[in-house]
C-alpha cells in the first residue's frame, strides 16, 4: 500500500548541536540542559500515551519504526489499539532486516508481534550490511551532507525514513531510558520484597546511598580496574574517566527524580536533532513519544519515588493488556556491532595517517587497533567518522 501527505504543519527547522572534542573522543554526550517540571497529569501514563498517539494517527499516516523489542512493539501494540477503538487508520510498522548480520536477527520477535495485533500492513526493508557501515555509502552521505553528528549510527534510520516519506514517523526512542534500571533499583527492590535490607547487601547499600562524591570515586575506580577507553592518551583517559564519573555520580536517587534526570541529559537532546534534521530530509514528522514531556509526568507520577516495579514488571502493568508474555518478558536486544565496523571502517582503519584527531586525547596506534580488534567498541564511531572527514 502506498500512503501519501502533505503535513499541515511543515517539519520545522532544527540545527546540529555541536559536539565537543572530549565528547567524541569518549564517544558520549555529557551534561544537563532543561527541565521537566514536576506535575499531577490529569491521568495516567498508558492515558498521556493514548492521547499523544492519537493525536498522530488523527493526522496520518502514522508510521512505526519497529525492530521487534519491548518498546517499538508497545508503541505499535498501543498506537493500534487507539486507531481501532476511534476508527482510525491502523499504524504500519516498518522494519529494516540485515540479512548477513545474525547478531541482528529480530525477525521471529516480529512475526510474533505483527500476528499477535493482527497488522495486514507491515513494510520490510532489507539493508545491505555494507550500508550500515561507519564510513559506508549511507555514512558518507549523512556526514557529507550534516557532518558529525551523535548518535554516530543515526544514518541507519535513512530506510526507514524513505518508507516514511510524507507521514508521521512513531518511535520507541527513549524506552530503555523510561523504563530501565535506577540508581535506587537493588534498595527498593530488596526492600518491596523482604521489608529490609539483607546484610549480604550492605557494601552495595551503602555505595548507593554514599554522597556524590564518594559515588563518583567509586565509579572512576571502577572504569580503571576496568581499564575502559583504551584508545586514549593518558590525559584522554583521565579527562573522560571524569567526566563520566561525574555523570553517574549526579543520578538523584528518588525515582521520579532519576526519571527526569534521564530525560534532560543533552545526550537526549542531541540525538533528537540529529533525528529531526534527517527526517525532515525525507518531509517525515518525528514523534518520540516515551520522551515526551506529558508522557514522562504521567508515569514520574504514576510509579512515584520509590520505583515500584522493575522493568518487566512496568511492561505487564502498561502493556500486559497488547502483547504476549514472550514479547513482554524479553531481555535481550539485537547487536549491530558487526555491522558498522565492517570492511569499509577496517579498510579506512589501516590506511588511515592518523589525520583529524586531537593527539591530546587519542592514541592513533591503540585506535587502530582498536578498530581492527574482534569485537570493536561502539564508543569510538564518532571517532573514525571524525577522521574520515578530515581526510576528505
Amino acid at each position: 500500500m502506498v500512503y501519501s501527505l502533505s503535513l499541515s504543519d511543515t517539519v520545522p527547522p532544527v540545527s546540529l548541536l555541536p559536539l565537543e572534542p572530549l565528547e567524541i573522543a569518549a564517544g558520549w554526550v555529557f551534561g544537563h540542559e532543561g527541565s521537566i517540571p514536576a506535575c499531577e497529569p490529569s491521568g495516567g501514563f498508558r492515558a498521556a500515551l493514548e492521547a499523544m498517539l492519537l493525536e498522530a494517527l488523527a493526522l496520518g499516516p502514522c508510521f512505526v519504526s519497529f525492530s521487534g523489542g519491548r518498546d517499538s512493539s508497545a508503541i505499535v501494540a498501543v498506537a493500534a489499539a487507539v486507531a481501532r477503538r476511534e476508527g482510525l487508520a491502523l499504524p504500519v510498522p516498518v522494519t529494516s532486516r540485515h540479512p548477513g548480520v545474525p547478531s541482528a536477527a529480530e525477525e521471529s520477535w516480529q512475526r510474533t508481534v505483527v500476528d499477535h495485533l493482527g497488522l495486514s500492513d507491515w513494510i520490510r526493508v532489507s539493508v545491505d550490511p555494507a550500508e550500515f557501515d561507519l564510513v559506508g555509502s549511507r555514512a558518507q552521505h549523512q556526514l557529507v551532507r550534516h557532518g558529525l553528528v551523535w548518535p554516530a549510527a543515526a544514518y541507519v534510520r535513512a530506510p526507514t525514513f524513505e518508507q516514511a516519506a510524507g507521514g508521521i514517523l512513531i518511535s520507541g526512542d527513549g524506552g530503555d531510558e523510561l523504563f530501565g534500571r535506577r540508581r535506587s533499583y537493588d534498595i527498593m527492590t530488596t526492600m518491596r520484597r523482604l521489608g529490609r535490607v539483607p546484610i549480604r547487601t550492605l557494601p552495595s547499600t551503602l555505595a548507593t546511598l554514599a554522597p556524590a562524591t564518594l559515588r563518583a570515586s567509586r565509579a572512576r575506580r571502577q572504569y580503571k580496574i576496568e581499564q575502559a577507553f583504551p584508545w586514549l592518551t593518558d590525559t584522554g583517559r583521565s579527562l573522560v574517566i571524569d567526566a563520566m564519573s561525574q555523570s553517574v555520580a549526579s543520578e538523584p536517587l528518588r525515582w521520579d527524580h532519576s526519571t527526569r534526570w534521564y530525560m534532560t541529559r543533552r545526550a537526549c537532546t542531541v540525538a533528537k536533532s540529529a533525528f529531526e534534521i534527517m527526517s525532515a530530509d525525507f518531509n517525515v514528522k518525528l514523534l518520540h513519544p516515551f520522551i515526551e514531556t506529558p508522557v514522562i509526568q504521567a508515569i514520574c507520577s504514576e510509579v512515584g519515588p520509590l520505583g515500584r516495579w522493575n522493568r518487566t514488571e512496568m511492561m505487564y502493568r502498561f502493556f500486559g493488556d497488547l502483547l504476549p508474555p514472550a514479547i513482554l518478558g524479553r531481555s535481550d536486544k539485537a547487536y549491530f556491532n558487526a555491522a558498522f565496523f565492517s570492511e569499509h571502517t577496517r579498510a579506512f582503519a589501516r590506511a588511515w595517517d592518523g589525520t583529524g584527531l586531537s593527539l591530546d586525547l587519542v592514541d592513533g596506534e591503540r585506535l587502530r587497533a582498536e578498530w581492527l580488534s574482534d569485537m570493536p567498541s561502539a564508543q569510538t564511531a564518532l571517532l573514525v567518522q571524525s577522521a574520515w572527514l578530515a581526510c576528505q
